[in-house]
């Protein structure tokens, strides 16, 4: 009798031990998707910057049904035409400040153990943005038996660069006299810190100066005669500048005004 009490209290201690272990196994059995999100240092406002997700299934079962959902905060907008999954391009889906993708339904599926897939697209900044944004990433998806699952990943903050505009005329004055054609040059510096886009120059002559000519010539005339020129683009530090000539009809009214915008979303 005290033989197989001995067997039986070592069965019931073995049989202790292994339910200890089989919940252990049973965790470790599933998908695990890795996510890392890789961002510029640096973007220009109004210029496309490439991101990277990079994924990885880390665990021990397939993965289904996997989502990734890109979240941007206000100023930053996707760049149609320029996602793709693997090298292959695909666009997301656009939703207010988020892009994803649905990788199942792009033939991703299932995702297997040590399989990697890199989804890369274009970001622009536009002059809303914050000064250092970040994106986050949320992969969601599924086991073989549909249980959900999730993990995420933050880009380091990323600085915004922004162009910075000034104009100048010379001479900023010279003396003339009724009848006299006076000339000048008008000069558009880009002294930020990104390349400016679409930037345009306007000028407005004063009621006594009657336009006669423009080097370059202006790309058109406002309705109530105001010069413009369009479509410039400034490197940081390039200068854009315009000679214009005028005849002197009065006293009053010899003032230039000139200025210069960028155009660019929220802008």
């Amino acid at each position: 009798m005290g033989d197989r009490l001995r067997t039986l209290a070592a069965l019931a201690l073995m049989l202790a031990q292994l339910s200890q272990v089989v919940p252990i196994l049973s965790q470790g059995s599933a998908p695990d998707i890795s996510v890392s999100v890789i961002a510029p240092d640096k973007v220009g406002e109004c210029l496309q910057s490439n991101f990277t997700v990079s994924l990885e299934n880390v665990g021990s079962e397939n993965a289904t049904s996997v989502i990734v959902n890109v979240t941007m905060p206000g100023g930053l907008a996707y760049t149609p035409g320029t996602g793709s999954v693997n090298g292959t391009r695909s666009e997301p889906v656009i939703a207010g400040g988020s892009i994803s993708w649905n990788l199942s339904s792009l033939g991703f599926d299932p995702i297997r153990p040590r399989d990697r897939l890199r989804i890369e697209f274009n970001l622009t900044a536009d002059c809303r943005s914050p000064e250092s944004p970040s994106i986050t990433v949320l992969v969601s998806y599924e086991d073989e038996n549909g249980t959900s699952y999730s993990s995420s990943d933050t880009s380091d903050p990323f600085q915004v660069l922004r162009p910075a505009l000034i104009v100048e005329k010379i001479p900023a004055t010279q003396e003339a006299e009724v009848g006299d054609v006076v000339q000048w040059t008008i000069k558009v510096k880009n002294t930020g810190f990104s390349k400016a886009l679409n930037v345009t120059l306007v000028d407005e002559l004063g009621s006594s100066l009657d336009y006669l000519s423009a080097d370059p010539e202006p790309d058109g005339f406002t309705p109530d005669g105001r010069a413009y020129w369009t479509n410039i683009s400034l490197a940081v530090g390039e200068a854009f500048e315009v000679t214009l000539s005028a005849l002197v009809e009065g006293c009053e009214g010899l003032v230039d005004n000139a200025s210069a915008y960028v155009t660019c979303r929220g802008r």
